[in-house]
């Protein structure tokens, strides 16, 4: 089966702290998986590293049995913590925008959005979806 995700020994120290040390894990296609722990477990952390908004201290991944770069995480959708979106523009404005980072043609927004249960509130601006709604988004 093909690797997604391929984690080798990722580590990463905040000074003395070790908020992550030495995971190794891979996640396979067509397989769903989750990160489970208790507070301050390294949870985040790790999804920052494998999402380049974190440098690791040491350890290596892989995103498609490719090194990570721009290309491999147009290809990933992930959210740290909340949802951040432009809470002055629509749902489809904010997929616009995002759909243009990664490089995808705009023609599957409403598919998206009718997947989640948002196309009737394509056109409503971010500010005033309910957290759930931010979270399908």
């Amino acid at each position: 089966m093909n690797k997604v995700l391929e984690i080798n020994q990722l580590t990463k120290k905040f000074g003395s702290f070790t908020a992550v040390n030495n995971v190794t894990f891979s996640v396979e296609k067509g397989n769903v998986y989750g990160l489970l722990g208790p507070n301050g477990s390294g949870k985040s952390t790790t999804l920052g590293m494998i999402l380049n908004v974190i440098n690791p201290t040491a350890g290596s991944w892989k995103w498609f049995d490719q090194e990570p770069d721009n290309d491999s995480l147009k290809k990933i959708g992930a959210i740290i913590e909340s949802p951040k979106f432009y809470p002055y523009l629509s749902a489809e404005k904010n997929l616009e925008i995002v759909a243009d980072i990664k490089e995808v043609n705009y023609g599957k927004i409403d598919e998206k959005l009718e997947l989640v249960g948002l196309l009737s509130r394509k056109k409503d601006k971010f500010q005033q979806y309910s957290l759930g709604m931010k979270q399908r988004l």
